[in-house]
């Protein structure tokens, strides 16, 4: 099925068959009836575009000058393509606001090169600049460019000072400023916690240095890039992450030199609001010699570089260590001192001790010979007293023995007398308990029970079976009968009906 491409409604109120172009009407019809090229104050698309540059030029005078941020940088044979976005509309999304392509091609980008430099400043993502230049409409794409002939380096640094200085009234408006300078530095800060771009020469610096140091310093990397649009907020977002370990000592954050523009992501406010807000000391090792920013201004500890940084941590362990060393000398001085004297102390205690010892045992000496003179004449006596009265002891002793053993011996004859007359009826009474008790075990014994016609049934694990409990069904069990035994399956379990009887007949 063919369906219809243009549809062109007349315009000017004439007739409808020659007004409309219809799908059914041929290009070379409608050319034959009217030549479009003559027709009066019509343009070609070239035309038109020419007039528009024309009118541009005229209407702009040319050359302007126009401000705004540098985004979705692109760079193809020396010539930079790129987005200059407005930096003046108020909204965060930068896909929201005016924007214009813009190209800076690499002659003029070689003419505006050494004025760059010599200003620090280095054309990248998100970098508010003013650039000369004239609008144009490009033929083949129909879009409108404005094409870069000059930079001015002294706007970008001008407007990075002024953010600059409006970010640290404010930081210092809300008592950020000092808020991690205030934190105690650790005494051995080995748990580093690290924010750069593992590939920059400033992480390679800062990782050399402490790895050349023989401390046994532990480096936890958060990686983030150091320079572009996108910086900030993956620096700000790194910091972050390292802040919420809870196991580092210390964080630093390194990058290599760069220009003032490639710099700038240390000025900018998330950044700062980062360091202001980590748990831990933050220490800066970002830029050269002359390049401070507001990172170092708001950080703990701000060095110049990232070897710099890497130094501070290994003075402050070398520093631990000699308070060590030098404790350690100090508490072996003053132990030396204690042990002289109380070795002095004790050399005139030990003299005290034994002449007091040696007046001491004099005199118990004396008083020992004194005693055992007393005690040997005393035991002497006693000894003698002792003897005439176990001599005494010892006759009537002898004589007392003699009685009772006299009077032993006939009460032994008499009870044997007794006990032989008794003896029979002892006799007699004891085989009687023994007839009655041996007629009560025979009246029990289960083969007397057999003999009289009874059975035993025992479970298989050999218990006796009382009642219907002791089995389940299926269960095999052995009856003994007086003449043997018997093996038997259980095909039921039945209970006795209750008749208000004890169950026994």
């Amino acid at each position: 099925m063919t369906q219809p491409t243009f549809d062109f409604d007349a315009v000017d109120g004439g007739d409808d068959s020659e007004s409309a172009l219809t799908p059914q009407t041929s290009a070379s019809d409608a050319m034959g009836r009217t030549d479009l090229a003559d027709a009066p104050d019509t343009m070609s698309i070239g035309e038109a575009i020419r007039a528009v540059n024309d009118a541009l030029h005229a209407g702009l005078g040319g050359l302007l000058w126009l401000r705004g941020e540098i985004h979705n940088a692109r760079v193809s044979r020396g010539n930079r393509y790129f987005e200059l976005v407005d930096d003046a509309e108020g909204r965060a999304d930068v896909r929201q606001r005016p924007k214009v392509s813009a190209q800076l091609f690499a002659q003029s980008y070689q003419r505006v090169v050494p004025k760059l430099e010599r200003a620090g400043v280095r054309l990248g993502e998100g970098l508010c600049v003013r650039m000369r230049g004239s609008f144009e409409v490009f033929g083949p794409s129909g879009r409108m460019n404005f094409r870069v002939v000059d930079v001015d380096p002294e706007f970008t640094l001008g407007n990075l000072a002024v953010q600059r200085d409006a970010l640290l009234k404010r930081l210092v408006a809300e008592g950020l400023l000092e808020a991690n300078a205030a934190l105690p530095m650790p005494l051995v800060p080995v748990r580093v916690g690290v924010v750069t771009s593992p590939d920059s020469e400033g992480w390679r610096d800062f990782r050399t240095n402490l790895d050349e140091s023989g401390i046994g310093f532990r480096l936890h990397l958060a990686r983030a890039v150091v320079q572009g649009a996108n910086a900030p907020i993956q620096v700000s977002r790194a910091l972050r992450r390292l802040a919420d370990r809870r196991d580092l000592d210390v964080i630093a954050i390194v990058r290599g030199g760069g220009s003032k523009s490639d710099l700038a992501t240390f000025d900018h406010e998330y950044v700062a609001r980062a360091i202001a807000a980590s748990p831990v000391p933050v220490l800066t090792g970002v830029g050269h010699d002359n390049d401070r920013s507001i990172a170092d201004e708001v950080a703990h500890t701000a060095c110049k570089t990232p070897t710099a940084c890497a130094q501070v941590l290994i003075d402050r362990v070398r520093d631990f260590e000699q308070q060590l060393d030098r404790r350690s000398a100090e508490l072996g001085h003053v132990a030396s001192r204690t042990l002289s004297g109380c070795r002095r102390t004790l050399d005139d205690h030990g003299e005290r001790v034994q002449q007091l010892a040696g007046a001491a045992l004099s005199g118990s000496r004396r008083r020992l010979a004194r005693t055992s003179h007393e005690l040997a004449a005393s035991s002497r006596r006693t000894l003698e007293a002792a003897d005439a009265h176990l001599s005494n002891r010892h006759e009537r002793a002898g004589r007392a023995v003699e009685r009772t053993l006299r009077d032993e011996s006939r009460r032994v004859d008499t009870n044997a007398a007794a006990v032989w007359r008794a003896l029979p009826t002892a006799l007699a009474r004891a085989r009687h308990h023994l007839d009655l008790v041996a007629a009560k075990v025979a009246a029990v014994d289960p083969r007397s029970a057999l003999e009289r016609g009874w059975s035993i049934t025992t479970a298989p694990d050999g218990r006796l079976v009382r009642r219907i409990a002791d089995v389940a069904t299926g269960d095999t069990v052995t009856t003994r009968l007086r003449d043997g035994r018997l093996t038997s399956t259980v095909r039921s379990v039945e209970p006795a009906e209750r008749d208000g009887s004890d169950g026994r007949d």
